[in-house]
């Protein structure tokens, strides 16, 4: 495998997921990895996403973190080019990284990976429904609808959406339309 220097650096002006994604390639045979190296990382993310918020110093857990995310996202955008389904292992491990936001009460910051994620691909209906969830959680109702309007555009009704709205309706004081959406649900289970 080959490290390389910073000037080498690829940064083409693609979507941040494509470029993440394009910093390791083969080329003559030979695996050249853009972010072999903590300090290599440091300055990839300085360069593709300068507001990118890195410790000083990355730890070699960390960096080899950041590594096995670009693997998931490179192996699912290959997927996806070759119009597979991605794996369900690979999903898993995108969506687990934005979870670790939620998990860190950082709604702000899940809902700025869900959508960088939809603005690479949109195929995927589980997509909407988690960054859904994040304006929910970040009490941004309107953006909520319009994320669910937008999933009910592509994709075939389905009761997680459901749910979100239930809880919408109950964040908004409409009990009402709650029960009213929860009877549906029952019913249709």
């Amino acid at each position: 495998m080959t490290i390389v220097d910073v000037d080498e650096m690829p940064i083409l002006g693609e979507p941040l997921p494509v470029e993440f994604a394009n910093t390791l390639y083969v080329s003559d045979g030979t695996t050249i990895d853009f972010l072999g190296t903590p300090a290599l990382i440091q300055s990839w993310f300085a360069l593709a996403f300068p507001s990118a918020e890195l410790p000083g110093r990355l730890r070699r857990a960390d960096a080899d973190a950041v590594r096995d995310l670009r693997n998931v996202i490179q192996r699912i955008l290959g997927d996806l080019v070759d119009e597979r389904v991605p794996a369900a292992d690979d999903v898993a491990a995108l969506n687990n990284t934005a979870a670790q936001y939620v998990t860190l009460h950082d709604f702000h910051k899940a809902e700025q990976f869900r959508r960088r994620a939809l603005e690479t691909d949109s195929g995927m209906s589980v997509l909407y429904t988690n960054l859904a969830n994040d304006q929910l959680n970040s009490g941004e109702l309107d953006a909520v609808e319009q994320t669910l309007a937008a999933r009910n555009r592509r994709f075939a009704p389905q009761q997680d959406a459901d749910v979100i709205r239930i809880t919408l309706a109950m964040t908004r004081g409409q009990f009402a339309d709650a029960e009213r959406l929860t009877r549906v649900l029952l019913t249709d289970a």
